[in-house]
């Protein structure tokens, strides 16, 4: 899995409107424990630089955002 840059060139972007008089968005957050054999896993990708990996939280959330576009794309899941 490989980043992708222009969605982080938009969340630049998005980064300079909310700088502006906007209110900041509000994210909320819950903890999911994974097994310690799969976040090392996770922590040996994220050594790889090149990946463009800081942590594993975003790791996590590309991994699981991908999995949710394959489901909707074979299994007729629909996104919310």
């Amino acid at each position: 899995m490989k980043r992708n840059i222009n969605k982080e060139k938009s969340i630049g972007s998005l980064n300079k409107i909310r700088r502006t008089n906007a209110p900041p968005l509000e994210k909320k957050y819950i903890n999911i424990p994974l097994p310690d054999e799969l976040a090392k896993q996770i922590d040996s990708v994220i050594k790889t630089a090149e990946l463009g990996y800081k942590t594993k939280s975003e790791f996590v959330k590309e991994a699981v955002r991908e999995k949710l576009i394959e489901l909707a794309k074979f299994k007729g899941f629909k996104k919310k």
